[in-house]
C-alpha cells in the first residue's frame, strides 16, 4: 500500500490515563511506541514520530496524561484493541517512563523484541528504596504489583544504559529479569542514554538489527559512532575533570569542538565538572580506586570466595556509597566461622556511614549468629536511631536477640536489656504484664493419641562449611523441635484492649499484652481515643503476612472458634488481609465466618487468644475437625494426582534460586512434576499435595500444606543454609515431624549479600537418589 493510500491516523483507546495512538505505515512489522515522563498526549501525535514518519513505520503510541508509568489497568483494556492493528513481527520502542511500559507490556502485547533506554523496572519505593527520583508519583491504587519481572518480558528485551550511573543501573541490573534481557552500555551518557539513537536512520538501523535478534550489532553501530559524536566527547570529558583526569578532559573536548562543538558549551561543562571534582575527597584517584576496589569484593562475594573477600575487605576504609560492603564482609566472616574476619567486617560496619536498612541486615545477622557484642556495637555506632519510632521499631527485635548470646558479659548483657526497654517505651517488662484469665471457650479434646512422630533425614552440598551442618543437626534436635505438638493449646481472655494490624495488644495504661517484640506505632497510639469498638472478638491477626505463619500459627490458633464455635463471634482480621485468610477460614468453619478489620487501633472488651506455633499443633487432637474439612473441601476438587511433586519457587523474587530450571529437570528425570503455586486456588493446592506421596522443592510456603495430609508423606526439601536462621529454617521438618512425614533436608550454600542460592545440581541428584532409595543422609 502506498503511503498516500494510508487510513489516517485515529485513537484505539483512551480513559483517564493513557492515550493509545495508531499510525498507519508502509512497513511489514509494526512498532510500539510509548512516551516518557515529560510528554503529553496531543493530537494524533506520538513518541518518536520523526523517525517513524521519515521510514513510514506502522505504529502505535502510547502516551501518558501524566507521569503515570502506564497503570496496568488501563494498558490490559488498551492491549485489546492493540493487539487487533499489530503487524507481525512487531517491536516496542520507550525511554525512561516509556522504557519501563515497553519492558512490562512486551509480553502482554505480543511484541517479538523491545529497547528500551534508561528505564525503571519499578517506581514503588518498596521496589526501589535507593532510587528517589520518582517516589512522588508512585500511587498504591494504580500501581500495586508494578514491578517488572521476567514473565513480564517478550522474546528478546534490550536495555540502553549508563553502567556508570548508579540509579540507571540498579534498575538495568535488577534481579528477577531473566534471559530475556540483553545489555548495550553507553558509558557516560548518565540518564540520557537515548541521546545516541536521535536521527532517523540511525533508528531505523538498530530497528532492522532489533527484529533481526542482533544485539552484538547494536553494540557495534553504537560504539561507531560515538568517533563522530561531539556529544560523547563532552561526556567523557566531563568525567574525565570530575575525577581530576584534567589533561585527558582538555584533549577530550578539543575533540568535541572539532566536531562543531559550542566553547560556550565546553566552558559551562568545565565550570560544572570542576565544581563537582572539588566536592571530591583531596585525593582525587582515591575514590575511583576504592570503588574498583570494592567491586572485586563484590564479585569475589557472588563467587561464594569468602577468602578472597576478607582479604580484599580488609584493605579497605568504610565505603558509605557501597553498603553492600559490609554485608559482604559479614557474610564472609561468618561463612569462615573467623574471629579475626569477623572484627575486620565489625569494624567496617561501624564506621561506614551505612543507610540505616544495611545497618539493621548486618546488626540482626550478627545477633542471629550468636555475635550480640557486634551486634550491640553495629547498631549504636547509629546514635540517632534511639531519636526515630520507625527505627526504634527494627532495633527493638535485634537487641533482644544479642541478650541471647551466651559469651555476652553482664554489663552488656545489661545495656542491652535496658536499651530495649527504652525503645520499646518501657512497656514490655514481663513482669508489668496483667495475667490473662481463662476464657470460656476450649479447643476440642483429643479423640485419639498422637502417631509416632515423622522422621528426619539430612544432608548437604559438599562446599558446605561443616559448623553450618553441625548447626543445623543441632537445630534438629533442640526442644522446640522434639517437644513440637507436646503442649495441648488453651484460650485466654483479655478484658478492654486495642489491638491493631500488627497483632500487638494493650490496655487502656498502654502496658503491652503482646508486643511481638516492637514498640507502638505512633499512628496506633494516636488512634486509641476514636477507636472502634468491639464487645468481642477471636484474634486472628498475622502479624507477617506471610502464609506459612497464617496456617500453622494463626489458622490453627482458632480451630476452638470454628469448631463450630461461638456463633457470630467475629473473627480480627488485618485491613490488607490477603484473600487466603477469609478463604481459608470459611473453608475450616464450614460456613462464613464473621470478621472485623483491626486497622490502627480497635478496641476489644473481650478478647480470646488461642495458643499457637508448633509446639501446641495436634492434627489428631484439637485440631482434627478443622484438618478434616479442608481434606473434605479438596476431595471435592477432584484434583489430578501426581505421585511425586515438586513445588518451584521460579516465580518468587525471594530467595531466588539461580539455576532452578537446571534443578528442576533433575526432578522431572526422576518422575516428579513440576508446578509453581502462585496464581493457583487455595484447595487445588492442597489437594495437589494430598495427591502426592513424596513432595519436594526447595524451602517455601508450599509446605505448609503438609498439615493437611494424611501421615506417611515423603518430603525433600531444598534448604538455603542462612547463618543464624537455620532454627527458622528448620519449620517444615518440624511440622512434618509432628505430622507423622519422613523428612529430608537438603542443605546448600546461600549467598547472603544477594539473597539468592545456586544448588548443586549432580550433588543434590545423588542426594535425592539416596533418599527416595531409604539410604542415610551425609
Amino acid at each position: 500500500m502506498s503511503a498516500a493510500a494510508l487510513p489516517p491516523a485515529r485513537i484505539l483507546y483512551e480513559d483517564e490515563h493513557v492515550v493509545v495512538v495508531h499510525r498507519p505505515g508502509v512497513s511489514a512489522f509494526s512498532l510500539v511506541t510509548f512516551g516518557g515522563v515529560g510528554q503529553r498526549p496531543a493530537g494524533m501525535s506520538i513518541w518518536a514520530q520523526r523517525p517513524v514518519d521519515a521510514l513510514g513505520l506502522d505504529a502505535v503510541g502510547f502516551l501518558g496524561k501524566r507521569s503515570n508509568w502506564y497503570p496496568a489497568a488501563s494498558v490490559h483494556r488498551a492491549a485489546v484493541a492493540v493487539r487487533e492493528v499489530l503487524r507481525d513481527g512487531a517491536i516496542g520502542y520507550g525511554y525512561s517512563m516509556g522504557g519501563y511500559a515497553a519492558l512490562k507490556y512486551g509480553r502482554l502485547l505480543g511484541l517479538r523484541a523491545v529497547l528500551a533506554a534508561a528505564p525503571q523496572i519499578s517506581i514503588d519505593p518498596a521496589d526501589m528504596p535507593r532510587d528517589l527520583r520518582y517516589h512522588r508519583f508512585f500511587d498504591p491504587g494504580l500501581h500495586a504489583g508494578m514491578r517488572v519481572d521476567g514473565g513480564d518480558l517478550c522474546d528478546l528485551a534490550v536495555i540502553l544504559a549508563d553502567p556508570y550511573f548508579r540509579l540507571d543501573r540498579m534498575h538495568a541490573d535488577a534481579p528477577g529479569l531473566g534471559a530475556a534481557v540483553r545489555h548495550v552500555w553507553l558509558p557516560y551518557r548518565r540518564h540520557g542514554a537515548i541521546q545516541p539513537l536521535l536521527g532517523s536512520r540511525v533508528v531505523g538501523r538498530v530497528l532492522d538489527l532489533l527484529r533481526a535478534g542482533d544485539v552484538a550489532g547494536i553494540r557495534a553501530l553504537i560504539r561507531a559512532r560515538r568517533r563522530g559524536s561531539r556529544e560523547w566527547y563532552e561526556a567523557v570529558a566531563t568525567a574525565a575533570m570530575q575525577r581530576g583526569r584534567i589533561a585527558q578532559a582538555q584533549a577530550l573536548w578539543a575533540r568535541a569542538a572539532e566536531l562543531g562543538a559550542s566553547p560556550a558549551v565546553i566552558d559551562r561543562q568545565r565550570e560544572r565538572a570542576e565544581q563537582d571534582r572539588d566536592r571530591m575527597p583531596v585525593i582525587r584517584w582515591q575514590p575511583a580506586a576504592r570503588r574498583r576496589m570494592a567491586g572485586r569484593v563484590q564479585a569475589a562475594a557472588r563467587a561464594e570466595d569468602w577468602q578472597r573477600v576478607t582479604r580484599t575487605a580488609a584493605r579497605l576504609s568504610p565505603l558509605p556509597e557501597i553498603p553492600r560492603l559490609a554485608q559482604a564482609a559479614t557474610n564472609a566472616a561468618l561463612s569462615l566461622g573467623s574471629r579475626e574476619a569477623l572484627a575486620e567486617a565489625t569494624s567496617l560496619a561501624i564506621g561506614a556511614e551505612l543507610p540505616r536498612a544495611t545497618r539493621f541486615v548486618v546488626a540482626e545477622r550478627l545477633a542471629a549468629t550468636g555475635h550480640g557484642l557486634e551486634s550491640i556495637a553495629v547498631l549504636l555506632a547509629d546514635p540517632a536511631i534511639a531519636g526515630d519510632r520507625e527505627a526504634q521499631a527494627r532495633a527493638a527485635p535485634i537487641l533482644a536477640r544479642a541478650q541471647r548470646d551466651a559469651t555476652l558479659s553482664w554489663p552488656w548483657q545489661a545495656l542491652a536489656g535496658a536499651l530495649q526497654r527504652r525503645l520499646m517505651g518501657g512497656a514490655d517488662d514481663a513482669h508489668d504484664r496483667p495475667p490473662p484469665e481463662p476464657s470460656p471457650h476450649a479447643f476440642a479434646r483429643p479423640a485419639s493419641k498422637p502417631g509416632p512422630p515423622g522422621r528426619h533425614w539430612v544432608g548437604a552440598a559438599p562446599r558446605l562449611s561443616p559448623h553450618v551442618v553441625e548447626e543445623f543437626r543441632a537445630t534438629l534436635s533442640a526442644p522446640h523441635v522434639q517437644l513440637a505438638g507436646s503442649v495441648a493449646p488453651s484460650v485466654v481472655l483479655l478484658r478492654d484492649v486495642y489491638v491493631n494490624a500488627r497483632g500487638q495488644v494493650w490496655g487502656r495504661d498502654g502496658r503491652l499484652h503482646r508486643s511481638l517484640g516492637r514498640p507502638i506505632a505512633e499512628a496506633s497510639l494516636a488512634a486509641m481515643a476514636a477507636a472502634p469498638d468491639l464487645p468481642e472478638a477471636a484474634l486472628g491477626v498475622e502479624p507477617h503476612g506471610n502464609f506459612y505463619h497464617w496456617v500453622i500459627d494463626t489458622l490453627t490458633s482458632l480451630a476452638w472458634r470454628l469448631d463450630p464455635g461461638p456463633e457470630g463471634m467475629p473473627v480480627l482480621l488485618r485491613e490488607d488481609a490477603p484473600a487466603y485468610v477469609r478463604e481459608s477460614l470459611d473453608i475450616a468453619a464450614g460456613a462464613p465466618v464473621p470478621t472485623a478489620e483491626a486497622g490502627a487501633a480497635v478496641l476489644v472488651r473481650r478478647l480470646h487468644l488461642g495458643d499457637r506455633g508448633l509446639r501446641h499443633l495436634a492434627p489428631r487432637g484439637a485440631h482434627a475437625t478443622l484438618l478434616g474439612r479442608f481434606a473434605e473441601a479438596a476431595r471435592r476438587e477432584a484434583v489430578p494426582a501426581a505421585e511425586r511433586l515438586y513445588i518451584s519457587r521460579r516465580d518468587s523474587g525471594i530467595r531466588r534460586m539461580l539455576n532452578e530450571e537446571e534443578i528442576e529437570a533433575v526432578f522431572a528425570e526422576r518422575g516428579f512434576v513440576c508446578t509453581t503455586f502462585g496464581g493457583q486456588p487455595l484447595l487445588r493446592q492442597i489437594g495437589l499435595l494430598r495427591g502426592a506421596q513424596v513432595i519436594a522443592g526447595p524451602h517455601g510456603a508450599g509446605f505448609a500444606h503438609l498439615l493437611f495430609c494424611d501421615p506417611g508423606r515423603q518430603v525433600f526439601e531444598l534448604l538455603p543454609a542462612t547463618l543464624g536462621h537455620l532454627d527458622l529454617r528448620a519449620c517444615f521438618a518440624t511440622l512434618s515431624r509432628v505430622c507423622g512425614h519422613r523428612h529430608g533436608i537438603w542443605l546448600a550454600p546461600f549467598n547472603q549479600t544477594f539473597g539468592d542460592w545456586r544448588v548443586p545440581a549432580k550433588p543434590a541428584a545423588a542426594a535425592l537418589d539416596r533418599f527416595l532409595a531409604g539410604r542415610a543422609g551425609t
